[in-house]
């Protein structure tokens, strides 16, 4: 998820949530975690949104059923979407075809609008430049993550798949994000 501050609270909320993560919450894995109870505690003063394809949200879009996606998404004050571009990973680890991920992403979009959520253009950037995907690129494939495990887009089951490039996950013009929409949304979204 994502959490953006609302006011100065919100600062101190975050920086209270930041220290709680990396003390009282952090998993055994050694990665920082916050409790949802927390998270409400807090979430007068910040706001909340549903992130990419890791998320909870996109979990729920894939693997439960309608009701419970709407569900998840009235825990956020705004849902993420992103170019069909920043999917192609799991259409390259073959977790999903094109027709699922439109049929997801529009199902995600259908249960925000009944909440009255907005949906949110976002590019889920990395990088400035198209050519510095680059250095996405090896820290990718070269980063060990806490535990020395491997990023969580190359997984030990990559390396027996035919090479894919990554998603491009540069920073999109107004223009170039809303050419990547108009290939799956109508024009008045």
């Amino acid at each position: 998820m994502i959490a953006l501050v609302k006011n100065a609270n919100g600062l101190r909320e975050m920086y209270r949530l930041i220290s709680l993560s990396n003390t009282e919450f952090m998993g055994l894995d050694g990665i920082p975690r916050i409790s949802r109870d927390e998270l409400e505690r807090s979430h007068k003063d910040l706001l909340f949104g549903t992130a990419c394809f890791d998320s909870d949200v996109f979990e729920m879009a894939k693997t439960r059923s309608y009701e419970e996606l709407k569900e998840a998404i009235s825990f956020y004050d705004y849902v993420e979407i992103q170019p069909l571009e920043n999917y192609s990973y799991l259409i390259n680890i073959d977790d999903l075809d094109q027709e699922r991920l439109l049929s997801m992403l529009k199902n995600i979009i259908r249960a925000a609008d009944e909440l009255h959520k907005p949906v949110v253009a976002t590019g889920d950037c990395h990088y400035v430049n198209p050519e510095d995907k680059i250095c996405r690129d090896i820290y990718i494939m070269a980063k060990k993550t806490v535990g020395n495990n491997r990023h969580p887009m190359n997984p030990n089951f990559r390396d027996k798949l035919p090479f894919f490039p990554n998603p491009d996950q540069h920073f999109r013009s107004t223009k170039e994000m809303l050419d990547c929409f108009r290939k799956f949304l109508p024009e008045e979204k």
